[in-house]
């Protein structure tokens, strides 16, 4: 299985949202001036350390669960990973889909992300593309 990623970054410069509990939640940029750094063994970029992560860690269970999926996280002031959803993608393949969120939740801390020298969340969304017939 081979496995492509593309990192995208709205424009918009941060918003707010709600909790599953009802509590008010800080900000989420969207972009910063200091994007969030991702270091996963001897990998020398972001992009290059998420994609061996996901290769890894991201096995399609069957034929039907390849493609293109669009994930949507954020990285917390703190460095780790939360409010993880596959936005797109997986339609037919619905505990994929969770093992997905499952396994992008508990990545490795990633760098802290920062506004104007403050630690601020941000928003990240990926692509995997995976193939049956890459390797």
């Amino acid at each position: 299985m081979g496995i492509a990623l593309t990192v995208m970054v709205n424009e918009t410069k941060g918003q707010s949202g709600n909790s599953s509990n009802g509590k008010e939640e800080s900000p989420v940029f969207l972009l910063v001036e200091e994007m969030p750094v991702f270091q996963y063994k001897n990998c020398t970029s972001t992009n290059s350390s998420f994609l061996l992560y996901a290769t890894d860690n991201i096995k399609p269970p069957k034929i039907e669960c390849f493609g293109r999926i669009y994930i949507e996280f954020v990285v917390e002031p703190d460095s780790t990973i939360s409010r993880v959803c596959v936005v797109k993608g997986l339609d037919g393949c619905p505990d994929y889909k969770r093992t997905i969120e499952k396994r992008i939740a508990s990545m490795p801390k990633w760098s802290p992300v920062k506004q104007r020298g403050v630690a601020v969340p941000v928003k990240m969304i990926m692509t995997i593309d995976s193939d049956p017939n890459t390797k």
